[in-house]
């Protein structure tokens, strides 16, 4: 049950969710529209605070001046650090504006079949249901792809764009390298496989990055603000096909970035810095498995996860169990009655660090134990 004023909350924040579309209000929105409301924890941004914490303690040490007085770098520039970073040839290199610049420039106006749920960009880019093909993941199976099954459709579809996001959001389920590269073979020269990658440093398995060098039809994107904590300064980039990254940057790419996120890129290419960033991405998901078994012992339906975040199944409306989190708890999650392909009553949670880990249990076992 809900007092009245979580009830008043929840109306309120309904409100909210209806203008921000198939995602989440920002917390700077939740701040001003409910002052009352003190955000401690915020479970709805999926990111690694270790990672993060470096990150951070660079920055505010930093001589900053030049990188916002002086007209930042071209993508080329950017690219080149990125590319170094991840072992990778920067003319293959497209950086965006956030992952979402890229998703909008290669999804828009395809015929596309996808996996639901997914993450919702992908859909929102296609024009009209007559491009899109879904096939729907089953719960029974905790949302898992089975990939003969996956390409039989596609076959049946005919499209002529496929995308896989890997691990899944908001599953968190992945598919094994050796199944991304069986599901891209199965694809004709003249069919495009899009790989979303954000969430793979989280997960056991190999990025495909490398093995897509080799081809033309292949098209790997990767957001850094999940592995590092940075979504505010949209960072993302895709791993292109030969020549393709000239013919982006004739059309409105060449200076899609900022001077701080160049700043973060040049970090990148420091041994210290990689050396810190390896044992935060190891702390941090040894911190998600041990939160992943302190739901799982609290009796909670939770589906296994590669990424960082997990879905965990409500008794009843999620909306009723996100309004005692955030309005009593302080801490925001995220509710998924709003993704395509997700039936029934479904709350996501990121993964935090310890501590704060240590907190959402604590409020979680108050809400779901009564």
């Amino acid at each position: 049950m809900l007092t009245p004023k979580e009830e008043e909350f929840y109306a309120e924040f309904k409100r909210l969710k209806s203008e921000s579309g198939n995602h989440s209000p920002s917390v700077f929105k939740l701040l001003k529209s409910f002052p009352e409301v003190s955000i401690k924890i915020d479970a709805c941004f999926l990111c690694n605070p270790y990672a993060f914490n470096i990150f951070f303690s660079e920055f505010s040490q930093a001589d900053l001046e030049n990188y916002v007085k002086f007209y930042p770098p071209q993508n080329h520039e950017v690219a080149e650090n990125i590319a170094a970073f991840r072992g990778l040839p920067a003319d293959r290199i497209l950086v965006g504006n956030g992952a979402i610049e890229l998703i909008e420039h290669f999804v828009r106006g395809k015929r596309a079949v996808f996996p639901l749920p997914t993450f919702s960009s992908y859909y929102e880019q296609l024009e009209g249901k007559s491009y899109m093909h879904p096939y729907e993941l089953k719960p029974e199976n905790d949302f898992a792809l089975d990939i003969d099954d996956f390409i039989k459709h596609i076959k049946s579809a005919n499209p002529n764009l496929v995308i896989l996001v890997n691990p899944n959001n908001p599953t968190g389920t992945l598919v094994s390298r050796e199944d991304v590269i069986r599901l891209h073979q199965a694809l004709r020269k003249d069919q495009r496989l899009i790989v979303d990658e954000s969430f793979i440093d989280f997960a056991t398995d190999e990025s495909v990055e490398q093995y897509s060098l080799s081809y033309n039809n292949i098209i790997i994107i990767r957001s850094l603000s999940k592995d590092f904590g940075i979504a505010g300064l949209r960072l993302g980039y895709a791993v292109l096909p030969p020549g393709m990254v000239n013919d982006c940057l004739k059309s409105g790419f060449l200076w899609n970035s900022n001077g701080i996120a160049y700043y973060f890129t040049e970090l990148l290419a420091d041994a210290a810095f990689q050396k810190r960033y390896t044992k935060a991405k190891k702390d941090y998901n040894n911190a998600r498995d041990d939160f992943y078994q302190e739901l799982i012992s609290l009796g909670l339906d939770v589906i296994p996860s590669q990424a960082n975040f997990f879905m965990v199944r409500t008794p009843e409306d999620p909306g009723l169990y996100f309004s005692k989190l955030l309005y009593t708890h302080g801490i925001y999650t995220r509710i998924l009655n709003d993704k395509w392909g997700l039936e029934g009553n479904w709350i996501r949670i990121a993964s935090k660090d310890r501590k704060e880990n240590r907190q959402m249990l604590h409020a979680i076992r108050k809400i779901w134990k009564g």
